[in-house]
């Protein structure tokens, strides 16, 4: 059996090689999906798992769904497996900290009241070397046109090969939030940074 080590490096450098055989070109490459396959949550919550009711629209207040993923480094790999989404990524000499980060994925729910306590998980499996993940929420307040920051809660699991499921639970909502997002993010990429991670059986429900 090839050791954990020997198995991220050997994927990096297969996609790498993709990349080189396409000639950068779209076609050949897999397309990024998105939507993060959602389940059950874990845990005490009450209500339905808000992630599984499909795209926003204008005025509404059903999740959006998962939204594309957002990225300020060059070219990183989503691959859908079934139920699981893998994203790869090599540092390279352009990647410089704190500003190079991938965001994989972002929901955003509209229905919070003051009070309210929600329940953000995933579940994770992987391989990092110089970089960390970050599993979060974050609520807004509204300043018309556009929504403003208030607070965030967030975790930072250590992964492993070993799946496990990581939770965000938020504090009570304060009376000023009208909305939050729930995201999943790699950040401080640099050019020693090695990634290949999986994400899958998101869920957001509302706590007791």
């Amino acid at each position: 059996m090839r050791r954990p080590a020997t198995r991220m490096a050997g994927i990096l450098v297969a996609l790498a090689a993709v990349v080189a055989g396409a000639g950068l070109a779209v076609s050949g490459l897999p397309a990024p999906p998105e939507n993060l396959p959602t389940g059950a949550g874990t845990g005490p919550g009450a209500g339905r798992n808000v992630l599984l009711d499909g795209n926003l629209t204008r005025g509404s207040t059903v999740a959006a769904g998962w939204l594309p993923e957002h990225s300020t480094v060059s070219r990183p790999f989503f691959l859908r497996h079934g139920d699981d989404e893998e994203v790869a990524y090599a540092g390279r000499p352009g990647d410089t900290g704190p500003r190079r980060k991938i965001e994989i994925f972002q929901a955003t729910w509209r229905d919070v009241r003051a009070g309210q306590r929600w329940r953000f998980s995933v579940r994770v499996e992987g391989q990092m070397s110089k970089a960390y993940m970050i599993v979060g929420m974050e609520w807004f307040s509204v300043a018309k046109p556009v929504y403003r920051y208030v607070a965030e809660q967030d975790v930072y699991p250590k992964v492993s090969t070993s799946w496990q499921r990581v939770t965000v639970v938020s504090p009570p909502l304060p009376s000023t939030a009208r909305c939050l997002a729930v995201y999943v993010q790699l950040p401080e990429i640099n050019p020693s940074s090695r990634i290949d991670v999986q994400i899958t059986g998101a869920s957001l429900i509302r706590g007791r």
